[in-house]
């Protein structure tokens, strides 16, 4: 007998029926919907020409952004604080070139030259006139006529190449410079102010001083009648003097210290230094190096006092030279050697002879 329970249906599942729309027919439905759709619209197909440039050049950002002011022609007063360069190779006929009357001013030669032809020779190619502060001079060329031939001087075109003529100036710097062919002297900011600064500069034939300033590092000065590199700190310099203007004028005179330098004279001294620290002097007629404590240095004199003379300080690690004469002349000598000449000393250690 069946039971009277009603029996669970059972309904078949059947797949969806709703319609599938080709994609095509969808999108010719928008179009009827929605003729004007952006989304669907289209460009000209005419191709746009060339592109412009739309990137500055390096001058015009550095214009811009610094507000540079180009000068473009000499004699030229700068009276009013700011950034300025050189737009090309300038010259003068007599005179100045460029005097600075105002603080705070950054002069860029841009690489190019600042020269004279004045004869006689006069003028300053930039004069700092005053008490001058925060002022720069940096990368280019300042050139002069003045010769140097048969141990004598041939004034022409600028007397000096960079001059600050205030003691009371400050934080002056002067970099990446070549100066040349001075009457007088090359680059003179002052030897005491610590805020005196020379860079990477090169001088060739001043008939005075090189390079006078605090601090000096990374240049040269020869062929200069007075002292080539004069100043408080030297280092990584090389200084050449002729003697013709001051006969006892040292190559290198530091009166704190000098370091990693070479110093040659005629009747001066190659290095003076109260500290001196790897450093080589060269006289024919005066001292070879002169400090009151020199290490790791060398200094040969032809017929002058002595190779080194660090009388009463220390030599230590020295090596002197001196024909038949006093090749290191210290109150303490240690570790030195000579290639000719005595040591005299009271106090010798380590194999000093």
């Amino acid at each position: 007998m069946n039971s009277l329970r009603p029996q669970s249906l059972k309904i078949p599942r059947h797949r969806s029926n709703r319609m599938k729309i080709p994609l095509l027919s969808l999108v010719s439905l928008l179009l009827v919907l929605h003729p004007a759709s952006p989304v669907l619209a289209q460009g000209p197909l005419t191709p746009p020409g060339a592109p412009a440039p739309t990137m500055k050049s390096l001058d015009q950002l550095d214009a811009k952004l610094e507000k540079r002011t180009p000068i473009s022609s000499v004699p030229i007063t700068i009276s009013t604080p700011g950034s300025y360069y050189l737009t090309g190779n300038l010259t003068v006929a007599t005179g100045n070139a460029i005097t600075v009357t105002v603080d705070q001013v950054t002069i860029d030669l841009n690489g190019f030259t600042i020269s004279s032809t004045a004869s006689p020779a006069s003028g300053t190619a930039v004069l700092l006139s005053g008490a001058r502060q925060d002022v720069t001079i940096r990368n280019g060329h300042i050139r002069g006529t003045t010769t140097f031939s048969a141990g004598a001087f041939t004034p022409g075109g600028f007397l000096d190449g960079v001059v600050n003529n205030s003691a009371f100036s400050a934080n002056l710097r002067v970099s990446d410079l070549s100066v040349s062919g001075m009457a007088s002297d090359g680059i003179v900011l002052g030897a005491v102010e610590p805020g005196m600064a020379v860079e990477r500069c090169s001088v060739a034939i001043c008939g005075a001083i090189g390079i006078q300033s605090a601090l000096t590092r990374d240049s040269n000065a020869d062929t200069t009648g007075n002292t080539a590199i004069v100043g408080k700190i030297i280092s990584n310099c090389i200084g050449e003097t002729v003697n013709t203007v001051v006969a006892s004028a040292a190559a290198i005179n530091a009166s704190s210290s000098a370091d990693n330098c070479t110093g040659v004279a005629v009747s001066g001294v190659g290095v003076s230094a109260v500290n001196a620290h790897n450093c080589h002097g060269t006289s024919s007629s005066g001292n070879g190096l002169v400090a009151s404590n020199a290490s790791n240095c060398s200094g040969t004199s032809t017929s002058g006092a002595a190779g080194i003379d660090a009388n009463p300080g220390t030599a230590s690690f020295c090596r002197g030279q001196r024909v038949s004469g006093i090749a290191i002349d210290a109150g303490i000598a240690i570790g030195c050697t000579v290639v000719s000449g005595t040591v005299n000393s009271a106090n010798k250690f380590l194999g000093t002879p």
